[in-house]
């Protein structure tokens, strides 16, 4: 690539697939995580902007963390602006802050850096990114966004929504079966899971958990012998509710959790769900 400037992400979609073409395409690339309300962003704008002309071969992304939430609370983004550089798909090291002359650096440095030298830095901090031991909680820090998918979401309430801390649900499209994936950067042990859902019957009510099926359709969903079997409440959904304990000995080694959604509370004819945490540790 060379000379196309910035590149705005537009949703959670589309910047895993322009992480997976830079891995294919072995690209340097920097990730501005932003927010059109974030003065210190709008200050280094103009500074960032100037570094993807002044360094044409690179690949420079500008990621609204309003628009991508998922991406963004996956990614462990807590303050902006925040820089990410990456060669191909691995992450060399990250910027915090809106320091004009940090950020001239660090972009030099992933852009003439002999490939073996940003690979030793991209390992060593893995390392040390290992011993901040992740304890218990909720699993969601931990997701490989690119393996994680839903099939039957309705486009404009998607599958991402439920990963938010807001009203905004996931509905299911063309009946009221949902099924969700979720993947693991490393192997975990699932200990409970929490539905929160509207009070209008829409809410799941019979739930099937998969762990480690790579592929799942609706058929085998319905017709396979799950991990464990669900049966929620109304009550069970409510925001304040407890999260539903599984049989965790069956959950030791995570590294694909498939939430089969079979129907809802009110047989109605589309299913919705506004939250889901999965609470557990690393195995």
């Amino acid at each position: 690539m060379s000379g196309k400037g910035l590149e705005a992400i537009e949703n959670d979609e589309e910047f895993v697939k322009r992480v997976e073409k830079a891995k294919a395409e072995g690209s340097r690339v920097v990730v501005q995580f932003t927010a059109q309300w974030c003065g210190p962003c709008k200050a280094i704008g103009p500074v960032y902007e100037s570094l993807s002309k002044q360094y044409s071969t690179g690949v420079f992304l500008k990621v609204d963390i309003d628009k991508c939430k998922h991406v963004s609370q996956s990614l462990g983004i807590r303050s902006i602006p925040t820089f990410h550089f990456y060669l191909g798909d691995t992450l060399v090291y990250t910027l915090k802050g809106a320091d004009k002359t940090k950020l001239q650096e660090s972009v030099k440095k992933l852009m003439e850096s002999e490939k073996d030298v940003l690979e030793k830095i991209a390992a060593e901090g893995e390392a040390e990114h290992a011993e901040e031991t992740f304890v218990e909680g909720d699993l969601q820090v931990l997701h490989d966004l690119k393996r994680c998918e839903c099939l039957n979401d309705l486009p404009g309430s998607p599958f991402t929504n439920i990963f938010l801390e807001n009203d905004e649900r996931c509905t299911s499209d063309v009946d009221e079966q949902l099924l969700m994936t979720l993947a693991y950067k490393d192997p975990v042990t699932v200990k409970s899971i929490k539905f929160i859902a509207p009070d209008d019957g829409s809410g799941p009510k019979k739930v099937k958990l998969f762990v480690n099926f790579q592929t799942l359709g609706f058929s085998e969903a319905e017709d396979y012998p799950c991990t464990q079997e669900i049966t929620l409440t109304p009550e069970d959904l409510k925001e304040d509710s407890k999260a539903i304990p599984v049989q965790t000995v069956k959950f030791l080694k995570t590294d694909t959790l498939t939430i089969f959604v079979y129907n809802n509370q009110g047989d109605l004819e589309q299913t919705s769900l506004t939250r889901l945490i999965v609470h557990g540790t690393k195995s």
